[in-house]
């Protein structure tokens, strides 16, 4: 019997030091896979080289990236996404090398930007034609967004079968209502402003009319701005591109030659035969975007000595109450960033870029208030991306400058709660039925078997109307303007970028390259300093750990029907008390 134990302990420590070694050896390998490969070799630029521009590259707005997750566990491929600001970088930097005589844009039809990124990107190819060399652009054929984008182009080909869809601008939401009746389950909806809409889904059969007046301007502005940008780039009055719009006059592509939106039709061979002649060489040598990425922008970084910088918080998806990850904002891991940013001496601004749709109110105030702490320390410029509302425009108010795209979506200064009452539904459908034994009244609030009495509405409502005149005073502070004029364009309204300027909400017009120029001014260094990216991170093991622990639901974001469940689900686990936007329309 001896002998038995003392073999199964020595094949039980055995095992255990071939786990931990098998462990530390996976470690390994996945670090170095990451980082070798993430290294790329040097690039080596061509004397008549063309900057070519395909969107195929998964982008991300965010760029504190971890490269953990950019491997695919199962194939161990590394799919790095591009950062945002190192494509504005490259586009700038490739203005001013010799080398670089054009830009070939040949964006992938299924290219998917907001309409924030897409102006952004597209100011980039503009400022670069002003150095008068080329861009041409040739598609099979142009979605809307892609057209959007490819409109700076000096020249403009497309497939001769190729199509240019032209129709508008339209954001459609499904209605859970008549689902949830036939389930017998009843929201328990509280909410201050009118136009607060993130609810209706689950109380409308359709939109309500203070949210399809918020609708329709939004929209009707954003499609503005891209009607002046068209035409401005292709010398076509809006008015005209608006009634081909209307009357899809864009039938195919000799009518898209005629109308002017177009230059010629053609295949790729012959967009390259054209680029060919635009250089004035027989041979096309192309640099892909990632290539000069790294052949141009890290040099740059590493010849920068200066020991003044201007920090890169990246605020990036919902807002949540304790730690997040790279898809959501916790407000405990995200205020020990700003926290970092504010002890740092070296740093001397802050710029804050946003894209959140909001989230837990709570947890915004947390990050409002370290915000309030860095702003009273060292310049804090806020660039809202595709989306700064609710919540997101909650930790945005501090800030000394607030820039956005005409295309962001921005405002929603409201808050709503929200329960499910199924106590009906599981009787009814499932045959369950609930019972509690309780010290006092109302110790099972919210309860999802039991309707909200009156007292304990009432005491909600109480506490949803003071989290709302707590957000529109820290407004009226950050923006320096009355309370009764945040509340008179507060009320959950949501704002295009265009009316965010317009009535106060943003300080003007202007990407993460304009936030980080106007950071560089207030302190006062625009003469010498570098960007570096606050990642709050702790070394490549925590990277790892926290892509381990990370889930992924990117390949089911289309899926309007599970994203309805999962609307629901989330709701069923949030925090009582919300400042959020769900509706985010997609040009395309």
């Amino acid at each position: 019997m001896n002998q038995f134990f003392k073999t199964f302990t020595a094949c039980l420590l055995a095992l255990l030091a071939s786990g931990l070694l098998l462990f530390f050896l996976s470690v390994g390998l996945i670090n170095v896979l990451a980082f070798s490969l993430l290294s790329e070799e040097e690039t080596i630029i061509p004397e008549k080289a063309v900057l070519k521009i395909t969107g195929q590259e998964p982008i991300s707005d965010n760029a504190d990236i971890n490269p953990f997750l950019s491997i695919n566990p199962s194939s161990l491929e590394v799919i790095r996404p591009v950062a945002f600001l190192d494509i504005l970088n490259a586009i700038e930097r490739a203005k001013y090398d010799d080398q670089i005589k054009g830009i070939y844009l040949e964006p992938a039809l299924t290219m998917r930007m907001s309409i924030a990124n897409l102006e952004e990107l597209r100011n980039a190819l503009t400022d670069f034609k002003s150095s008068g060399k080329f861009i041409v652009s040739y598609a099979d054929s142009y979605s809307q967004g892609v057209y959007y984008l490819a409109s700076v182009a000096s020249t403009i080909i497309m497939n001769p079968e190729g199509a240019l869809d032209w129709r508008g601008l339209a954001s459609q939401t499904l209605f859970y209502k008549e689902t949830l009746e036939k389930l017998e389950i009843k929201p328990e909806v509280i909410r201050h402003g009118k136009y607060k809409s993130a609810i209706e889904p689950f109380t409308e059969s359709q939109m309500s009319e203070a949210n399809r007046e918020q609708t329709e301007q939004m929209l009707q502005s954003i499609w503005n701005n891209i009607l002046a940008g068209i035409g401005e780039a292709r010398g076509i009055a809006p008015e005209l591109l608006n009634k081909y719009a209307s009357e899809l006059a864009v039938k195919n592509s000799e009518k898209a030659v005629e109308l002017k939106m177009i230059d010629r039709t053609g295949y790729r061979h012959d967009a390259e035969e054209f680029i060919k002649q635009q250089i004035g060489d027989t041979l096309l040598q192309t640099v892909s975007l990632s290539e000069y990425i790294i052949s141009a922008v890290q040099p740059l970084q590493m010849q920068n000595k200066s020991t003044n910088r201007i920090a890169i918080v990246y605020a990036d998806g919902e807002i949540i109450d304790g730690k997040g990850n790279a898809q959501m904002i916790g407000s405990t891991s995200f205020s020990n960033k700003l926290r970092q940013a504010s002890e740092d001496e070296s740093i001397k601004a802050v710029v804050v870029r946003v894209n959140s749709p909001g989230g837990s109110a709570l947890a915004a105030e947390s990050i409002w208030h370290e915000m309030s702490l860095l702003q009273q320390k060292k310049p804090v410029i806020v660039s809202m991306g595709s989306y700064a509302a609710s919540g997101g425009y909650y930790i945005s108010a501090p800030a000394d400058v607030i820039l956005c795209s005409p295309g962001t979506i921005t405002g929603s200064i409201g808050v709503f709660g929200i329960l499910f009452n199924a106590q009906d539904g599981l009787h009814n459908k499932l045959g369950i039925q609930t019972d509690v034994v309780k010290t006092n009244p109302s110790a099972d609030i919210g309860s999802p078997f039991r309707p909200l009495s009156d007292p304990e509405r009432q005491y909600i409502q109480q506490s949803i109307d003071q989290v709302y005149n707590t957000f529109i005073g820290h407004v009226a502070e950050g923006r320096n303007i009355s309370v009764a004029e945040v509340d008179s364009i507060a009320q959950g309204r949501v704002w295009s970028g265009v009316d965010a300027v317009r009535i106060g909400l943003a300080d003007g017009y202007g990407g993460l390259k304009d936030a980080i120029a106007i950071a560089a001014d207030r302190a006062g260094i625009t003469e010498s300093f570098k960007t570096v990216t606050v990642t709050g991170r702790q070394g490549r093991f925590s990277q790892l750990l926290e892509a381990l622990g990370g889930v992924s639901v990117s390949g089911i974001n289309n899926d309007l029907m599970i994203a309805g469940y999962l609307r629901i689900k989330n709701l069923s686990e949030k925090a009582p008390v919300q400042a959020a936007l769900w509706a985010i329309p997609i040009i395309e």
